[in-house]
């Protein structure tokens, strides 16, 4: 045995520091998974913070900062229903600024909005299918325009109202 092979770490200290958990390991050992608070409404990020307190004679006790939820009334006007949702207020005045939660879910990404993903897929195919809707009407329209512009005849030379 080498002097260097003493200080090697543990396989139990690799699995521990290198791994994440994952439920089908043989040994059990790595990190076991984070409950997710953010999952149950629209976050937005948000997330708990730790760190200290500071008192004026710098003792340090440990604390938490937890996001500012509160359960709102959620109007989609495309898919035409109201949701109550658990929501952080910045995210809601994010809603508000992007002009209503339509908006909101269309541009936010999957991971901040993991309880409304399938509001987000329903106004998905909604969105598409207005899309196709309104491309079609707009050809319709450009076609109309071609075949009234077709239709018409020459117009003449304008006459003068004084005849001479």
């Amino acid at each position: 045995m080498s002097f260097l092979s003493f200080f090697r770490p543990c396989p139990l200290a690799l699995a521990v520091r290198g791994t994440r958990w994952h439920p089908s390991s043989a040994s059990g050992v790595g990190i076991p998974p984070k409950f997710n608070r953010a999952d149950r409404g629209l976050y937005g990020g948000k997330h708990v913070i730790t760190g200290n307190t500071v008192s004026f004679s710098h003792r340090k006790s440990r604390r938490t900062w937890k996001p500012n939820v509160h359960k709102h009334t959620l109007r989609s006007f495309i898919l035409r229903q109201d949701f109550k949702l658990p929501v952080v207020e910045r995210t809601f005045r994010t809603i508000k600024k992007l002009g209503g939660l339509d908006n909101y879910l269309l541009r936010a990404p999957e991971r901040h909005i993991k309880v409304a993903l399938p509001i987000k897929r329903a106004l998905q195919k909604c969105h598409a299918t207005l899309r196709e809707e309104m491309t079609r009407r707009r050809q319709l329209r450009q076609y109309k325009l071609l075949v009234d512009k077709q239709s018409r005849p020459p117009s003449s030379a304008p006459t003068s109202i004084h005849a001479t």
